[in-house]
């Protein structure tokens, strides 16, 4: 199959140029088959006991929304070897999950794995399935991507990695919510949130799939 591109913007760079087809998350972190797409509306639909509703891509999700540079060097050469270590991890993790069971909370070492280019390569996801306006709103998130070796994002920017045994996937770009914060105040909360379902086997058979939202 052709790689489909288009001209447009680069959601990393910001620079208008040729973009090509973004797998998000890695095909080496289970996206190389058949996805379903479901939008934040489709997902508070179909909970909801309403119709199915996807959008369905055969060789996995993604998005033609980077240049060549961003997606090849940026993303695949620095970042997406590590992501995708941590994937594996994350998979190893849900296989010991006791099945019908909440797990609160679990424990894993991480010695031989590098959070930054992890931590890299979501915020790259984010902001492949937004909008350019994103990125131009959030420049943080742009540099911090940009820059190989720079570190840390600003206090009120926030990663979180949660791993939950469940059977769908969702990938939504910007949405707006009201949150509390830590001090207790009420505000209004931006977020993007990316769900992946890995295929786990337990005791021989095939379980249910689990999700990561980033």
């Amino acid at each position: 199959m052709p790689r489909e591109k288009r001209a447009g913007i680069c959601r990393i760079c910001g620079i208008e140029r040729e973009l090509t087809y973004e797998h998000v998350p890695p095909r080496c972190a289970f996206n190389d088959e058949r996805a379903e797409m479901y939008s934040l509306e489709q997902w508070v639909v179909l909970q909801s006991g309403g119709p199915k509703r996807y959008r369905d891509q055969q060789r996995g999700s993604g998005y033609v929304t980077l240049c060549a540079d961003c997606n090849n060097r940026r993303g695949g050469a620095w970042n997406v070897g590590e992501f995708c270590k941590w994937t594996k991890m994350g998979r190893g993790l849900i296989r010991r999950f006791p099945e019908g069971q909440t797990v609160e909370s679990a424990t894993f070492r991480t010695h031989s794995l590098k959070p930054l280019p992890f931590a890299k390569q979501i915020v790259s996801m984010i902001l492949a399935l937004n909008l350019p306006e994103f990125g131009d709103v959030y420049p943080a998130l742009r540099e911090f991507v940009l820059d190989r070796d720079r570190t840390g994002l600003p206090p009120d920017h926030r990663l979180y990695l949660s791993l939950c045994d469940l059977d769908f996937a969702r990938w939504v770009g910007r949405y707006d919510f009201i949150g509390v914060t830590h001090p207790g105040n009420v505000e209004t909360v931006v977020a993007s949130q990316v769900l992946l379902p890995v295929h786990v086997r337990r005791r021989h058979r095939r379980a249910r799939q689990a999700r990561r939202p980033h």
